[in-house]
């Protein structure tokens, strides 16, 4: 182990970075941090984290039985800056490590009949794979983060989660790989986000992720291969992002992609590829204000562009006033709804500032998609 490793692990023992608001000399925080130190000395000269993370969950498991620990602890302990003392191979370590915590809180509130629905505020500090392979995840927003693989590989190897929300964060890969290898995820939601190649390989042989929701966010690649070689992703909504080769590889051999949906979109779309006999396989896809080029292979079975995809837009903002009005978010029936300007309005705002709003635009978009999916095929041909 390097001298810079030793002198990391010393730091575990008791580093009071600036702005700290954790107090490490509480005994939940001094356990975890212990117990973090333990796991980067076994674990560092791992390079496939695959090979160890169960393993790890099993000391987490063993350490942790008798030691009760809570939303409170995770938050002092995720924010005490101690990531900072890693690079490279220990940070991904200690990522995975944060990860087991996560998993270890969900598994005991399955236990109890309960939810373990966690949010963070980061305040723009860095963590490199927060929250990494945390196999059992139950609601998770994680806001105001920098650093690369935020909660990657989520739900991967047969592993589950519910909703799982990025918001004003910041680095690539971002939830790349989650749901790997049959797993199953409920929703995933970027808001907010720079960086290259969010939600990369998202999906990949997944069992199923139900709902995918991009909105506000920029980099290159976004989205490339989700749910390519037997995934099944039901509804993706990407909307007013920018950036080239986003969703490049969409419905590359997957099982499933039932509906997508690309409204206000800067950049250049190339779906299906030049003299492939690749399989693409996308049973509808709406295109408004977004420059895309389809290749020859690429036929999804309901294609919407150009009137028909306006005037789709123009029921899905009525779609969105309505639950607006529903949920008493807004009080005036007369008021114009532009859905997009909504979602330009979140560029400066907090998630609690957006949830309602974000809300109402999840319900509005799964109208929008019951009626395309409903509608039979010949109507746009």
């Amino acid at each position: 182990m390097t001298q810079q490793t030793n002198l990391a692990l010393k730091k575990l023992q008791g580093i009071t970075p600036k702005g700290i608001k954790a107090n490490q000399d509480s005994l939940a925080s001094k356990r975890l941090i212990d117990l973090g130190s333990k796991e980067v000395k076994k674990y560092s000269s791992f390079v496939d984290v695959g090979v160890f993370q169960r393993a790890m969950y099993r000391d987490v498991e063993k350490e942790l039985r008798d030691f009760e620990f809570g939303k409170e602890e995770l938050d002092q302990f995720i924010r005490c800056g101690i990531i900072n003392s890693f690079e490279g191979n220990e940070s991904k370590v200690f990522g995975t490590y944060s990860g087991c915590l996560l998993e270890l809180l969900c598994k005991r509130a399955d236990l109890r009949g309960d939810r373990f629905n966690f949010y963070i505020d980061g305040e723009n500090n860095k963590f490199d794979y927060l929250f990494f392979e945390a196999n059992v995840v139950h609601d998770l927003i994680i806001e105001n983060f920098t650093g690369h693989n935020l909660c990657s590989e989520i739900a991967s190897g047969e592993g589950r989660a519910g909703n799982i929300s990025i918001v004003n964060c910041a680095g690539d890969n971002a939830g790349a790989t989650i749901a790997r290898h049959k797993g199953v995820v409920n929703s995933i939601n970027i808001i907010n986000h720079k960086g290259e190649c969010i939600l990369f390989n998202a999906g990949i042989i997944c069992d199923m992720i139900n709902k995918i929701n991009i909105f506000n966010s920029s980099g290159y690649l976004m989205g490339d291969r989700l749910g390519s070689t037997k995934g099944n992703i039901k509804r993706i909504r990407f909307v007013n992002n920018e950036g080239d080769a986003s969703l490049h590889h969409l419905g590359y051999f997957t099982e499933s992609i039932n509906s997508v949906c690309l409204i206000q979109n800067k950049g250049k779309f190339s779906f299906g590829a030049s003299g492939s006999n690749s399989k693409y396989d996308v049973n509808s896809m709406l295109v408004h204000n977004c420059d895309v080029e389809f290749k020859k292979n690429f036929k999804p079975k309901k294609l919407i562009t150009d009137v028909f995809a306006e005037n789709d837009y123009n029921y899905l903002c009525n779609q969105f006033k309505f639950f607006m009005l529903r949920d008493y978010v807004i009080e005036s029936r007369k008021e114009q709804v532009d859905l997009i300007q909504y979602v330009d309005s979140f560029k400066d705002k907090s998630y609690k500032e957006i949830e309602p709003y974000f809300n109402c635009m999840r319900n509005a978009f799964s109208s929008l998609e019951k009626l395309i999916n409903e509608r039979p095929k010949q109507i746009w041909e």
